[in-house]
């Protein structure tokens, strides 16, 4: 029977013998990386470190051959062990929602810490919806306050009526043909529900967010971060982000030096 410890949406896909033959074989979710058999504890748990928001899946038997070995018994539950402890650490060493790592829309990780010391808008997009429109808001934003502190942070996710589809290369050839974005991007996430990343997680949250916590609601739900790191205000969805109430919020944490 197929074993999956679920916690995001993406997976590690790991043969118990013989070799990889592609990674269609794993199903829905595809393959963030596909590790030898011969891979140790230490690797996978580096692995782990550099993106912690993973699930890992074992095939069954009628994918991968013969049954798992004792090599691959061991590092399963390793693995078991070592995310637990990297989870348990995040959850408890997290100040910010600044203080997670993502992947850029092309694949590159990033540490939110770097927009520490910045005003931050975060928002959930999508390129289907009625409010995908507000793009062309964001980015002029970005463009008017930009150079005084201020930055955007986009992340696609499917969640409402799967009005964001599309693979991340697709949705970055979209945000610059259409809306010539030039604020940060990342890789589609989930913002709501089963799987969500640790960066909604945190800003959804009332043990971490009470001031500003409960689920998304739909696409262009908007987060500003203060300098300081902390969620100063939330804006719904179908408020325009050039709105004379978000614009004096933005102005107002831009003078706070």
């Amino acid at each position: 029977m197929e074993a999956v410890t679920k916690l995001h949406q993406k997976s590690i896909c790991l043969p118990a013998a013989g070799n990889w033959n592609d990674q269609e074989q794993v199903g829905e979710g595809g393959c963030l990386k596909v590790i030898d058999r011969t891979a140790s504890v230490t690797e996978v748990g580096m692995l782990i470190e550099r993106v912690p928001s993973i699930k890992f899946r074992f095939l069954s038997p009628q994918k991968i051959g013969p049954a798992m070995n004792l090599n691959w018994m061991l590092l399963f539950f390793g693995m078991l062990a070592t995310t637990t402890a990297v989870s348990m650490t995040l959850a408890a060493d997290a100040q910010s929602p600044l203080d997670y790592k993502v992947t850029s829309i092309d694949g590159k990780p990033v540490e939110l810490s770097q927009f520490k010391g910045k005003v931050v808008l975060v928002v959930n997009v999508a390129s289907r919806c009625g409010n995908t429109k507000q793009y062309t808001n964001l980015e002029n934003l970005y463009k008017k306050y930009g150079q005084q502190g201020l930055t955007i942070l986009g992340f696609p996710a499917n969640e409402f009526g799967k009005q964001e589809p599309g693979t991340d290369g697709e949705i970055a050839e979209f945000c610059k043909s259409k809306y010539q974005i030039d604020f940060p991007m990342f890789s589609k996430i989930v913002v709501k529900g089963d799987g969500i990343a640790p960066i909604y997680d945190y800003l959804t949250s009332d043990k971490t967010n009470p001031k500003f916590a409960g689920p998304i609601t739909w696409n262009f739900e908007k987060f500003l971060i203060g300098r300081d790191g902390q969620v100063v205000a939330r804006f719904n969805p179908k408020l325009n982000p050039e709105s004379p109430e978000v614009v004096a919020a933005i102005e107002a944490e831009l003078a706070k030096k």
